[in-house]
């Protein structure tokens, strides 16, 4: 998308805030499982498995729509859950 396509409506502004606090969610729990070990037992691998397999959807979305704050959350996300998805299985 390129500037003059944009809109500058609060809820753009709201979606990049989203965006960005999506991609950031996961890695809390990250960081639980790689410091303690804590919820391996407890987490579903089915729920991060279709995280990560939602995620790479939204990130080919977002670069076919040439929506960088799609993208880049995307791809954070992914990473994040592809990660706690490896740790748990």
């Amino acid at each position: 998308m390129n500037h003059r396509d944009s809109h500058h409506h609060i809820i753009d502004k709201l979606a990049v805030v989203v965006a960005v606090l999506s991609a950031v969610a996961l890695y809390p729990q990250l960081y639980s499982l790689l410091k303690y070990g804590d919820g391996k037992e407890t987490l579903s691998a089915v729920s991060f498995g279709l995280i990560f397999v939602n995620n790479i959807v939204w990130t080919w979305y977002g670069y076919h729509r040439k929506m960088l704050p799609i993208t880049l959350s995307s791809i954070i996300t992914c990473i994040a859950s592809g990660w706690i998805l490896l740790l748990i299985i």
